[in-house]
């Protein structure tokens, strides 16, 4: 059943179905029988039966798609500085509901960093070098020490990007069993708030020369010179953690490419189909 609506020049103005019934595969609109005035030319409509559930509903199976087109940028953003420089990418995936740090909430950020970082300072911080991939360490406590890996480091800002991960803790990288390691069985985390009573410290060895976790700078950004430096993740007392919650979401893809190493002047276009 349809309400037609004829407007004053005669002609047909909207067709509202009011009742539409169910398992129609095709239709018809019948003027005569709903008494409406037809004029000395009957006005022909062609009824358009929608899926199941509505168009939109399934909209793979509407449209008969098979393939997915995923693009993606890896570009220097000065405001967001997620996207390291210095150390090498190889490996490009796609990770289904990720979730907020410390949260149970999904991740909605454009771009979100799933590492570790400190603000350091200290003398010679503007100069000072950390290799990639190499060993950092802080002193935590009495026979506690945190063990981390560097990702990168900005000499204009102090901050110092890391990882940790079983093979500092106790395993190997194909994950079979130090029977002694360095520092132990425990991955200490690191801190800004060490046990001073018990020989801790902030201070952080590994670079060209040691220097401090800065536990008196909070925030985003900071001021050098009059420029406002963004630093990408959130700190407190120097200490930022990742923005994304480890081991949460799906992996759904996974691609290990050639190695390359970034620099601040970069892009990279990734395109990525996926066929289901």
């Amino acid at each position: 059943e349809a309400t037609i609506v004829i407007n004053n020049d005669s002609k047909v103005e909207s067709v509202t179905v009011s009742k539409g019934g169910s398992n129609y595969t095709f239709g018809t609109v019948d003027l005569v029988a709903g008494n409406v005035p037809t004029g000395t030319t009957a006005p022909v409509f062609n009824v358009i039966i929608p899926p199941q559930g509505g168009h939109g509903a399934d909209i793979y199976r509407e449209l008969g798609a098979h393939n997915v087109l995923i693009y993606s940028r890896i570009e220097n953003d000065s405001e967001n500085p997620d996207f390291i420089t210095g150390n090498q990418i190889a490996r490009v995936g796609l990770i289904e509901n990720p979730e907020a740090f410390n949260s149970s909430a999904v991740l909605t950020l454009d771009k979100g960093s799933a590492s570790y970082a400190l603000k350091l300072v200290g003398a010679g911080y503007s100069t000072a070098t950390f290799t990639p991939d190499s060993e950092i360490v802080q002193t935590v406590g009495l026979g506690s020490t945190s063990v981390g890996r560097v990702i990168s480091y900005d000499q204009n800002t102090g901050v110092l990007k890391f990882w940790q991960d079983k093979s500092l803790a106790g395993f190997n990288t194909d994950g079979s069993l130090k029977v002694s390691p360095k520092y132990g069985f425990n991955l200490h985390r690191f801190t800004a708030t060490p046990d001073y009573a018990n020989s801790g410290t902030v201070n952080i060895v590994g670079g060209s020369v040691t220097l401090g976790i800065d536990t008196n700078f909070t925030g985003l950004s900071t001021s050098i010179n009059n420029r406002t430096y963004y630093l990408g993740n959130s700190f407190t007392q120097g200490v930022a953690n990742p923005e994304v919650k480890k081991y949460s979401g799906n992996i759904i893809y996974v691609d290990n490419r050639p190695s390359i190493t970034r620099s601040t002047n970069q892009k990279e276009d990734i395109k990525v189909i996926l066929q289901f």
